[in-house]
């Protein structure tokens, strides 16, 4: 998608945007207090699952502490796609 789109794009999604970060900021994720290990494994399903809504291959890996997301593009295509929001 060329640039100005993309540009285009957010500022037409500007307010489902900020409402998806403040969502995200909203989790407490801090990793090295143990009380949010729960929250830290919220906020990797949250960051999968908008991965995945963006047309992301994306995967919520465990490791010793703390769940990492790996979010991949998928083999590179010529099809358009958008950012699909709350």
């Amino acid at each position: 998608m060329p640039l100005p789109e993309v540009l285009s794009n957010i500022d037409a999604n500007r307010p489902g945007i900020l409402d998806g970060l403040k969502q995200l900021l909203r989790i407490p994720s801090v990793s090295t207090n143990p009380d949010n290990a729960g929250e830290c494994q919220r906020c990797a399903d949250w960051l999968a699952g908008r991965s995945r809504a963006m047309g992301l291959a994306a995967l919520v890996e465990p490791t010793d502490r703390h769940s990492i997301v790996l979010a991949t593009l998928p083999q590179l295509s010529m099809r358009r796609w958008s950012c699909p929001l709350p």
